[in-house]
């Protein structure tokens, strides 16, 4: 496990645009009020890391932004497309254990999904999965865990509920949530208990929920070269960039 949770770690602190969170307990049953484990989480948008390759815009810009479509002041004001990667690291502190028993995403929000659709394009090496998927097109959403390969291209195992963590032990959690048809909004629901104490940690984005828009219904554009050294945009008949939703 200390390899793997080693690899992870590597990968949750490299490649990520947003602020890592701090976050605290939502619910906690029993004598104690204080939360035994604190998570941070970061949202993946670096496609060389396993994150979406593709964004959902208000409209089209006029012109792509050389071969990379988008400018970076577009991209801070874009929505993941198909799914968002959160990386959840979870640990437990003042040397309590704590086991994880499950991990839920809650949709809060649901609407139908508006704009375009339009690439990244990045040069990319391996990438590092740790991966639970979840279907946010259904009505419940649980997670699926799937396997993938490290920076050095070994092979991974799912990994499967439950962990136990402790200050010195941590987990690295990478949660895809996955729509077609989606305009949602989601959060994290772990279940955790820790001696005769047990609790639910909701897991967003520092105080926001998770947002990713389904691409699969909306005009999708690609970049193809112009004249001279300029692009111009592309239709795309058939965006598609949801992650498969294996058992």
């Amino acid at each position: 496990m200390a390899g793997v949770v080693a690899a992870a770690a590597t990968a949750a602190v490299t490649g990520y645009l947003t602020t890592a969170f701090d976050k605290t307990l939502s619910t906690v049953t029993g004598a104690d009020a204080a939360p035994p484990l604190t998570w941070t989480t970061t949202v993946n948008r670096d496609p060389c890391e396993n994150a979406t390759s593709r964004y959902v815009l208000p409209i089209l810009p006029r012109r792509p932004a050389e071969e990379g479509g988008i400018s970076e002041s577009q991209e801070r004001d874009a929505l993941d497309g198909g799914y968002t990667d959160a990386v959840v690291t979870v640990q437990g502190k003042s040397g309590v254990a704590v086991v994880l028993h499950a991990l839920r995403v809650e949709v809060v929000q649901r609407g139908a999904p508006a704009g375009v659709v339009v690439p990244k394009h990045r040069q990319c090496g391996g990438i590092t999965p740790r991966n639970f998927v979840v279907d946010l097109d259904e009505r419940v959403s649980h997670s699926r865990p799937f396997a993938g390969v490290d920076d050095n291209g070994d092979e991974q195992s799912a990994v499967r509920f439950p962990f136990r963590v402790s200050d010195g032990d941590p987990e690295v959690f990478h949660v895809y949530g996955a729509t077609r048809t989606c305009d949602c909004r989601w959060r994290i629901l772990l279940d955790w208990s820790s001696q005769d104490r047990k609790g639910t940690a909701v897991i967003d984005a520092g105080g926001r929920p998770f947002r990713t828009v389904g691409v699969k219904v909306l005009p999708g554009y690609e970049v193809e070269p112009a004249k001279g050294s300029t692009y111009r945009w592309r239709r795309d008949p058939s965006p598609s960039d949801s992650l498969p939703l294996q058992e």
